[in-house]
């Protein structure tokens, strides 16, 4: 099914195809709301649609847009109210609302006291904009929906440890095939040979916002290069993914994924599993590098010369930090809320549902909300440190590193408060906290297992003696590789 939402995504940004991909996802939602064993796809299909929009289908470049009222964005909204009617009902028919509210989720406090913050900011503000509760409304919903909606719809017993793991790491190749596409036909590259950032975009974000949802993947690769058979696979695509991170000129994205790249190449080597052959592959991309290096140092320094011009410019950053300190210093108890911003953008535009942003994670939670919503944030924050560092876990350790890259990138970025990457750490820490209760380890093989239980299918069904030799030989087949079951397994079934 990841695989399927995978090319989906892919095919969607690729060719437009939203109409046709959005209509399908709503008639799996049918699906999975009457008769789905559980909600577990849920997750992982919302991540998938939020990569998948397209440039030809993005309302500020197309007036055509797929997106507009006037042409299918109520098709849209009717898919999300059906789906969310379904939803309600299979709650209510297979958890019960009273212990749907009563599961257990131990990061619900620090959310609920940080959305608190979110709608209170601003109020008492002389400039204050009704628009700020309908922002504080999408970015709680987005940032809590899926660790609120999802717990108990779920038999986490039953759920592979490493589920999200695999979504992760498509939902990265997705993304990294996107941005090829981009370079392929954006012109990024211009006759000079230098990459232009302006050309990096997508329909649904532009370079820093795919910078970063490549380096938030890039941990999901090297969790699975330490428990997969043939690891040096999936270490070589987290190496990839980092350079395709690179090949966005995102500034943050770079630094702070590449520091997070750092401790995952560590823990890949701490871990025993796979230690060799997951070496091997971190010192032919360190040569690879060198050697690229000393031979294209000059056309390499030509296609990055934008990100080596700017350096350490802080690209107006400074005085955005100014700008919300400044509004802080005016309404310092509950801020001055989201659209408050003085400083260019589109903050001040009276149609846009989301403001501009300050771009620091601390000046914004202070700028908008305040001492509260700073004091909030910080103990949202102790929860989610708390959950990490009690019972460690390997599938804790790399769903923490991919959260530190949300971290890390939002102190020089936006994406803690850019409805979309929320929804990605909504599901971060829904598994991290629910991997303590899987008990399915995930198969050694990801297609093994499959052919193998067709091959206990065939033996069983087939004929036996008067049908001739065939049914005796598959049955043999699958003796060997211990699939035919005993009469007394068969008496157990």
């Amino acid at each position: 099914m990841l695989a399927v939402l995978a090319v989906l995504s892919l095919l969607t940004n690729f060719f437009s195809l939203e109409l046709f991909t959005y209509s399908l996802a709503g008639v799996f939602g049918l699906y999975l709301c009457l008769f789905g064993k559980d909600m577990l796809p849920l997750a992982p299909t919302v991540l998938f649609l939020y990569v998948s929009p397209s440039l030809g289908n993005n309302p500020v470049y197309n007036p055509d847009s797929v997106f507009f009222p006037e042409r299918w964005l109520w098709l849209f909204v009717a898919i999300i109210v059906v789906f969310v009617v379904l939803f309600f009902l299979r709650l209510c028919l297979t958890v019960g609302l009273s212990r749907f509210l009563k599961e257990r989720r131990k990061l619900l406090t620090g959310f609920l006291v940080l959305g608190a913050a979110f709608f209170l900011g601003g109020i008492g503000y002389e400039e204050y904009t009704a628009r700020n509760l309908l922002y504080a409304f999408l970015l709680f919903g987005s940032m809590f929906a899926l660790y609120f909606l999802v717990p108990p719809m779920v038999d986490w017993k039953k759920a592979p440890k490493d589920y999200f793991f695999w979504a992760g790491l498509f939902l990265g190749l997705v993304v990294a095939a996107e941005l090829i596409f981009a370079y392929c036909k954006n012109g990024v590259i211009d006759a000079e040979g230098s990459i232009v950032r302006g050309n990096i975009r997508t329909g649904w974000g532009q370079h820093n916002t795919i910078g970063a949802v490549l380096a938030v993947c890039m941990p999901c690769a090297f969790y699975l290069a330490v428990k997969k058979k043939y690891g040096f696979i999936f270490s070589a695509l987290g190496v990839l993914l980092y350079v395709a991170v690179v090949a966005t000129n995102s500034r943050g994205s770079i630094l702070m994924g590449g520091i997070v790249f750092l401790v995952c190449v560590v823990m890949t080597l701490v871990h025993k599993k796979n230690r060799l052959g997951n070496g091997l592959v971190f010192l032919a991309a360190a040569l690879a590098v060198g050697v690229l290096l000393g031979i294209f140092r000059d056309d390499l320094e030509n296609l990055f010369s934008v990100l080596l011009e700017i350096e350490l410019d802080p690209s107006g950053r400074d005085e955005l930090f100014k700008d919300g300190m400044e509004k802080f210093r005016l309404s310092p108890l509950f801020g001055s809320g989201f659209f408050s911003i003085g400083w260019g953008g589109w903050g001040d535009s009276a149609m846009t549902i989301l403001p501009y942003f300050w771009h620091n994670t601390f000046v914004e939670m202070l700028a908008a909300c305040g001492v509260v919503g700073l004091a909030a944030y910080l103990f949202h924050r102790f929860q989610t440190i708390r959950l990490f560092f009690t019972a460690p876990t390997w599938e804790k350790s790399f769903l923490a590193a991919s959260v530190g890259v949300i971290l890390l990138t939002s102190l020089l970025d936006c994406h803690l408060f850019n409805i979309g990457i929320t929804f990605i750490y909504s599901a971060l820490l829904l598994f991290a906290e629910k991997s303590e209760e899987s008990e399915r380890e995930a198969e050694e093989d990801f297609l093994l297992p499959l052919f193998r239980e067709l091959r206990r299918k065939i033996a069983r069904r087939a004929p036996s003696g008067a049908a001739g030799t065939g049914g005796t030989e598959i049955g043999a087949a699958a003796e060997e590789e211990g699939g035919c079951p005993s009469p007394d397994e068969k008496e157990s079934e």
